[in-house]
């Protein structure tokens, strides 16, 4: 008599394979859980590891996704070997509980690897259970792919606020202008540079501030500081009525202009009757000669009021219909109809508190500027001395507000040779000749004025410039730059206000400019926002726990079914070929194997396929602690010699 060994571990192989799979399983989810959550919004490793000296190299976010993919693969591995036990418990329960036919058997035993078997609807009838493992089996390595995928790599923007510097406008400096040096102490103003021309003439142009250079390419901050401003508004009556009649008698219908535009500045107090009218300061455009003043910036040293631009538009211009017309004399209406419905705008020079939000998103450029108050108003600064002799102009000034005021002078000036001059309707009154009669000439007339190649004339009170322009072709000196839909602007005051804004916030555009930062006077620094664009880890952490979860709850149930399994059937079960030689010892068969099919080879034959075999036994014994209960076979056990 042979001894059998004692196999207490085999006994409980199968449910210590499903609980510890299961529990390995568990642990591998939430340490893949807390590995992606720890890198959550974390910067993504830019280095990264070299081997084989050197040749080659695996990045940072290569080893944390390789990673991930080694927890997913590893829950896979864990809960697939305990729900394959709890498989292969339940078929053994089942085929040996009642007879079973052998191609049932064959799809229930290669669920695992033959997902061909599902479609058996022979399985489905007859085991719904195993077929419902079986998918879990096939559907488990989807969570291999799922979950890794659960952690990406997106660029992220990183705001922080540091101090620093910004562009500010050092107006407190003689950048702006050019100056005439008459003695060695002594410096007069003379121009603006030819930088301040280029800002103001490409401003006024296009409408918008200039670009300006940021500290970083992302970055916003806010900045307050003084600079120049317009206040622009229309002019009072008794200045107007003075205006009115200094321009209607310099207007000729007959034989002259007729003027629609002008622009001028005030100028100094009226020296031996110069001006027709005789005012302190002339308001007037033309003097005595009946000229429109020269000046471009007024008034000058000899008075002490504020620097002052005027604009007037006089829309009763006479329309022009005919062009070498038969001359009439009586064409032209009375002199006083033309200046009807006159605009005439005072824009007076003021030292302004700005303050500007300033926002730059991959260099793109949004201001958002705002004038606060007016401070003061600006006057001429004239010569500059110094009772000690200096060879630098800088040491001639020693007033941050001398400085400022000349900066401040350049930029108006500036701004002032581009709308000073005059657009009219010349007519032009030609003698009889031998080959005609006398004939009438006309044409529009541009004086010195660059206002209709600006956004300044898109304002509503020199429409009806744009619309002689338009008709007959373009005069301005920029050459053919006028839109033939070109959008209504704001009224005229506003936008020359709005234009002189942008001008001074242009003024950060040119490095030179701006502050010296190691300079003593240079601001403090200013908060600003930084934002940095980062790539960071994103961890999608509620789809791998719905999809971790959902494999748990399906695995804990497949458990639980082949847990009861092996304690109904007292004992572990496998697929390996000594089980199934020791429970077929026994078994029997509905039906015979011919000889020519105990090879084994596929195909099946179909009658062994329909075949029923049972491993039901009527004889009853104890081992090792378990009552199995033995009885004969329901069929006749087939032997072959």
């Amino acid at each position: 008599m042979k001894d059998k060994p004692t196999r207490s571990f085999f006994h409980l192989e199968a449910p210590t394979i499903m609980v510890l799979s299961l529990t390995l399983g568990i642990i591998f989810m939430v340490g893949h859980y807390f590995f992606y959550n720890r890198l959550n919004n974390q910067p993504a490793p830019d280095s990264g590891y070299r081997f084989w000296t050197g040749s080659l190299k695996v990045s940072g976010q290569q080893v944390n996704i390789a990673a991930g993919s080694i927890f997913a693969l590893l829950v896979k591995t864990g809960l697939g070997a305990a729900i394959t036990t709890a498989l292969d418990q339940s078929i053994w329960k089942k085929i040996r509980t009642q007879p079973t036919q052998i191609a049932l058997i064959d799809d229930m035993v290669s669920l695992p690897t033959t997902a061909w078997s599902l479609t058996s609807l022979q399985l489905w009838r007859s085991y719904p259970l195993g077929a419902l493992i079986g998918v879990f089996i096939w559907l488990l390595p989807v969570i291999s792919v799922i979950t890794p995928a659960t952690l990406t790599v997106r660029a992220t923007p990183n705001n922080h606020t540091q101090l620093g510097h910004v562009p500010q406008v050092d107006f407190a400096s003689l950048k702006f202008a050019n100056f005439l040096s008459f003695e060695k102490d002594s410096f007069t103003y003379d121009s603006p540079q030819i930088e301040v021309k280029r800002i103001v003439e490409s401003v006024t142009i296009e409408g918008e501030i200039l670009s300006v250079t940021p500290p970083f390419p992302n970055s916003s901050w806010h900045l307050d500081f003084h600079g120049p401003a317009l206040n622009c508004h229309l002019i009072d009556q008794v200045s107007r009525d003075l205006i009115l009649q200094n321009v209607q008698e310099n207007n000729n219908c007959s034989s002259g202009s007729v003027y629609g535009y002008l622009s001028w500045t005030r100028t100094a107090p009226n020296y031996g009757g110069r001006h027709a009218v005789d005012v302190e300061d002339s308001i007037v455009p033309f003097d005595s000669d009946n000229s429109l003043e020269p000046a471009t910036l007024g008034p000058d040293a000899a008075s002490t009021s504020p620097l002052t631009l005027y604009v007037a538009a006089f829309p009763g211009m006479p329309k022009r219909t005919y062009v070498d017309s038969p001359s009439d004399p009586d064409n032209c209406p009375a002199n006083s109809t033309f200046v009807q419905n006159a605009t005439i705008v005072e824009c007076i020079l003021q030292n302004a508190s700005y303050s500007g939000n300033f926002t730059f998103t991959n260099g793109a450029q949004r201001i958002e500027s705002a004038r606060q108050r007016y401070l003061n108003e600006v006057s001429y600064m004239g010569p500059a001395t110094s009772s000690t002799s200096f060879d630098t102009p800088e040491h001639q000034l020693d007033s941050r507000s001398d400085l400022e005021t000349i900066a401040y002078q350049a930029i108006l000036d500036a701004f002032d040779r581009l709308l000073q001059g005059s657009i009219a309707l010349v007519q032009t009154r030609n003698p009889a000749t031998p080959w005609g009669g006398p004939t009438l000439s006309q044409g529009l007339q541009i004086s010195g004025t660059s206002v209709m190649s600006t956004v300044i004339g898109t304002a509503p009170e020199l429409e009806f410039i744009l619309d002689y322009m338009e008709g007959n072709g373009s005069t301005s000196p920029f050459g053919n730059m006028l839109a033939g839909s070109r959008s209504r602007g704001q009224n005229l005051p506003s936008i020359l206000e709005q234009v002189f804004e942008n001008i001074t916030f242009s003024m950060m555009s040119p490095q030179i400019f701006q502050y010296n930062h190691s300079s003593p006077l240079a601001p403090a620094q200013v908060p600003i926002l930084v934002t940095r664009i980062e790539n960071l880890y994103v961890f999608s952490w509620s789809v791998l726990v719905i999809a971790y979860g959902i494999a748990l709850l399906f695995s804990l149930s497949h458990v639980g079914f082949g847990l009861l399994a092996y304690f109904s059937s007292g004992g572990s079960y496998s697929s390996k070929f000594s089980t199934v030689l020791r429970t077929t010892r026994r078994a029997g068969l509905s039906s015979s194997i011919e000889p020519s099919d105990e090879s084994g080879k596929n195909p099946l034959p179909r009658y062994i396929a329909e075949s029923t075999i049972s491993m039901v036994y009527s004889r009853e014994h104890r081992g090792h602690g378990v009552i199995e209960r033995e009885r004969q076979p329901y069929f006749h056990v087939s032997e072959t010699e």
